[in-house]
């Protein structure tokens, strides 16, 4: 008696987490995942040739009282971030946060470099140095090393990015080797980054391993006269090993951002034991000056980890993923928000030669999936909501290298390349032993054959002796009954494969029940083959789409990156300078030198544009193994640019020619493979650009720029309009003009001299001193006559502050007009025009504003005392004749009155989310209103 049993397939699913014991990033490559991941955006910067897209979002910011210096705080996102080895960040896996250039982070080359630290050891030797470290500034990011004279054992820092800023450092007494203790960046406009606390990793969590410091962060931001114009305070807390003395790790999460003006605080988050940075950043908030500070904004973020159903072992599996962005108001009520949604699924580009695209190579083979460069974009960013109710979805694919495939022989025995071959089902038997036990199937051709066994039902006998239950299971016969030998697929049971010759064959089934046997034969497809293969290494973006709220398509760009010749991809594959195996692939950058971006949208919009990138494969050199201008080209540079209507018809385009040449001085540095280059800076570019019209005619005109070698910034431009007339444009900066105290102070891109001539003759010419004794402020603005270059002062900057503010300015017809500065010292309250400030400063009008002004800083409730004050001040006797305008604020806010010398009073009101929402007049009468509408 048979009896027949479904067999079902049960999955218990078990949230394992990740490793239950906590990662030594000490031991690995990149010591700090928060700090190490901003070395991406240096490595692979964005742009269309790394095909890397510009995905940020500001935050918070933060006045300085530097008129050129804003703390900023944004986050950007970047898909080399994630991946094998790339844990999530304390923002999330692919998330930085950039918290104005906070960190100089280090990644380790091999051994830490300061391993022979111990000169009694008999181990001991004097190493090469070859860790990289990074540095973000505003304005300025690049990556340096240390060169170590191994006969004198003397050190030099090397800035591989070739940039003007100088890097200054302090090191610990130890003479065995170089142990750093802190560092000092100043940028070329003399602002200078502190970096005095620092992380600690350990190397080796046994007794014989040891301590170091794994990223340095920034404590203090002085501007170009000595002024401490921002702090950096941090959270630190350490971490032993298994409840040993042995300290594993000291963290040091940024806490507070504190100015003149507020501050901006992070709260920092332990999540416990995890692979990912063991802190979340929970949220941001922006405070004002007064004590206790009052909250002005707030950002808080939101997490969850990432999980794919289709593909859970995919190596971002269960990292930490940003959810959401949301936007607080000064009573913490929800303004604005941002969701986030990370691909599930793998890439929208199908990869496989199988007409069906979840089929990628050997399918069979479970564990085959892995290959499928579908799934490199598992985890990466998809789909950005905005806070107005629309969102932007952006489809990533597998970045692509060449490989010449002219030559590639295929057959259908075995696979060589799964873009190219497929399997396709050749038959399928289906049994049921009920009904037999012997099902035959023909063969024309000689070629391999896989064969996967499929049960849908296994019979279960009833015996008294007990029940017998045999799953079934087959073999292959020839016609002679001889038994074919197939050869297991290597990942599973049900599937072998066999190399048949044409005749009959046979499966014979044993055991009990039902199902199919599948039999696939290998396919490929036909020559010619595309010239490429792809990596996975970080990600390009295929097409980014922006939606409205109704889930139609406003705006879209897709983007190709196949040479225009149709000859195959443009990608090739580069290498930095960390060249040990630990490090993954987070050293190499993949860059195109075609791409093709294709607009969609209006029809006024549509068509496409065509770039044209030089890489370093296009520099040579006559030394072996030396690849010249490293550090420019191999970011790419563009070379041409062609933009087409719709039409196919080229409508403009741009050509630029570089000329490019060795910094004087500077040492090699090894890139790996073997090759060395040095810092390169760029001398002069020539860029040609040209109109097309549809009758055939067309415009040209001509832009040359010869920068300046010491701060490689612009110093004469030329350039030439399609009707002939030729403007040209000197600027001569403080190396120029042999300006000791500037150069000096590294401030060596500061404009002092502007020159604008066209067709010859001198159109415009001005500049700015600095010519104080006790500071670096600009004295005075000059311009010259054009009818003989007689210098005149336009503008004096006469008086400043203790903090720089510019308290006495004089104007062109020498009437000086006197700045009153307020909430201690941080914005202007009062302007005077006609009186100078020696004559007022003492004025107990003055003094009273300002006192009632930093009362009003310090609580807002003050800010009637304040106008009365103010009012006191402009009513003064002593001012009767001079104009004077007031202003009241909300710091960090805004203006909440101003009433000009002729007594108009304008107020100004904000909601809880600092927006402006209405203008008053001094009756109360609103001059203008303003909406603001987000979907929440």
């Amino acid at each position: 008696m048979f009896k027949k049993i479904i067999l079902g397939l049960i999955f218990l699913t078990f949230n394992l987490g990740k490793s239950q014991i906590e990662r030594n990033y000490g031991d690995t490559a990149q010591p700090v995942p928060s700090a190490s991941s901003f070395s991406s955006y240096v490595n692979t910067p964005v742009s269309l040739s790394t095909g890397v897209p510009n995905i940020g979002i500001p935050l918070l910011s933060l006045p300085t009282g530097n008129k050129d210096f804003e703390i900023t705080t944004s986050l950007s996102y970047h898909p080399y971030n994630t991946g094998q080895d790339k844990p999530a960040s304390e923002v999330g896996l692919g998330w930085s946060l950039f918290k104005g250039g906070a960190v100089i982070s280090r990644v380790i080359n091999g051994a830490v470099d300061e391993f022979n630290y111990d000169a009694t050891k008999s181990s001991y030797k004097k190493n090469l140095f070859d860790d990289i470290y990074y540095y973000d500034l505003p304005g300025n990011s690049g990556k340096f090393k240390f060169v170590r004279d191994t006969i004198n054992n003397t050190f030099t820092l090397n800035n591989i990015s070739g940039n003007n800023v100088k890097i200054e450092y302090t090191r610990d007494s130890n003479t065995a080797t170089l142990i750093l203790n802190s560092f000092k960046i100043t940028d070329s406009k003399g602002f200078k980054y502190v970096f005095e606390d620092y992380s600690i990793a350990r190397f080796d969590t046994s007794n014989k391993g040891f301590n170091y410091k794994s990223a340095f962060y920034l404590t203090k931001i002085i501007d170009e006269n000595n002024i401490t114009i921002a702090t950096f305070n941090y959270q630190k807390n350490s971490k032993n090993f298994n409840n040993t003395s042995i300290l594993l790790y000291q963290n040091c999460k940024v806490e507070s951002i504190t100015t003149s003006y507020g501050k901006i605080t992070f709260e920092n988050l332990y999540t416990g034991i995890s692979d990912d940075d063991p802190y979340i950043i929970k949220s941001l908030s922006l405070w004002d000056m007064s004590s206790p500070s009052h909250l002005i904004a707030k950002y808080r973020l939101d997490y969850q980890s990432f999980y794919s159903s289709a593909y859970p072992n995919n190596v971002n599996q269960g990292k930490r993923t940003l959810l959401s962005v949301q936007k607080l108001d000064r009573n913490e009520n929800l303004t604005e928000g941002r969701q986030f949604t990370y691909d599930g699924t793998g890439s929208d580009t199908n990869y496989g030669a199988s007409p069906n695209p979840n089929e990628y190579g050997n399918f069979l083979c479970p564990d085959n999936t892995k290959a499928n460069p579908k799934t490199c974009t598992l985890g990466i960013l998809k789909k950005m909501t905005l806070p107005e109710g629309g969102y932007v979805v952006y489809n990533f694919e597998a970045n692509e290298m060449y490989e010449n495939k002219s030559n590639l022989q295929l057959d259908t025995n075995q696979f060589k390349d799964p873009a190219l071959q497929y399997l396709n089902i050749a038959n399928t038997v289906n049994y049921d032993t009920n009904s037999s036990r012997s099902y035959t199937f023909q063969v024309s051709t000689s070629q391999r054959f896989f064969i996967k066994l499929l049960i849908n039902e296994v019979y279960e006998i009833i015996n008294i002796h007990g029940n017998i239950i045999l799953p079934p299971t087959y073999k292959l016969l020839r016609s002679t009954g001889s038994e074919v030998i197939g050869t297991a697929n290597g990942c599973s049971e049900n599937v072998k494969y066999y190399d048949l010759t044409p005749g009959t064959y046979t499966f014979q089934i044993s055991g009990n029940g039902n199902g199919s046997i599948q039999n696939y034969k290998i396919v490929n497809l036909s020559a010619p083959y595309k010239n490429t293969s792809q990596l996975k290494i970080g990600a390009r973006i295929a097409n980014i789409k922006y939606y409205d709220t109704d889930n139609t398509v406003k705006k879209a760009m897709s983007y190709q990156y196949d040479l225009f010749d149709n000859s195959g991809t443009s990608g090739k594959l580069f290498y930095g300078e960390v060249c040990n195996e630990e490090a993954g692939n987070l050293n190499q950058t993949v860059l195109y030198s075609n791409v093709k971006e294709i607009y969609e949208g209006s029809s006024e919009s549509q068509g496409y544009s065509q770039y044209y990138f030089k890489t370093p494969d296009d520099y040579t050199s006559n030394v072996n193994f030396y690849k010249p201008y490293y550090n420019i080209t191999s970011t790419g540079l563009l070379t041409k640019k062609e933009m087409y209507n719709k039409q196919n018809q080229l409508i403009s385009s741009e050509n630029t020619d570089y000329l490019l040449d060795e910094i004087g001085g500077v040492q090699e540095y090894i890139i790996c493979g073997g090759y060395k280059s040095k810092s390169a800076w760029l001398k002069s570019t020539t860029t040609t650009s040209k109109t097309f019209y549809a009758d055939g005619s067309s415009l040209q005109g001509t832009t040359e720029t010869t920068f300046n070698t010491s701060n490689f910034q612009p110093a004469y431009t030329k350039s030439t309009s399609p009707d002939g007339k030729i403007t040209e444009t000197t600027i001569k900066y403080p190396s120029d003009l042999s300006n000791t105290r500037l150069i000096n102070a590294n401030m060596l891109s500061i404009p002092l001299q502007t020159e604008t001539k066209v067709n010859g003759s001198v159109v415009s010419k001005g500049g700015t001193k600095y010519e104080f004794a006790d500071n670096l402020y600009p004295s005075s603005v000059i311009t010259f006559e054009m009818k003989d270059l007689t210098p005149i002062t336009t503008m004096a900057y006469d008086i400043y502050d203790s903090k720089g503010n510019p308290v006495q300015i004089k104007g062109k017809n020498g009437i000086s007009t006197v700045t009153i500065w307020g909430y201690y010292q941080t914005l202007p309250i009062a302007e005077i025009a006609g009186v100078a400030y020696s004559q007022i400063s003492s004025l107990p009008s003055v003094i009273a504003a300002i006192n009632a002004s930093n009362a009003d800083a310090d609580n807002p409730a003050n800010e009637a005392s304040l106008l009365q004050a103010l009012e006191n001040l402009r009513r003064d006797p002593a001012l009767q004749s001079n104009p004077v305008t007031i202003y009241t604020y909300d710091p960090l806010i805004g203006v909440t009155n101003s009433v000009s010398s002729n007594g108009a009073k304008v107020s100004y009101v904000y909601d809880s989310a600092n927006r402006l929402v209405k203008t008053m007049d001094s009756d109360g009468k609103t001059l203008q209103e303003y909406q603001y509408n987000y979907k929440h």
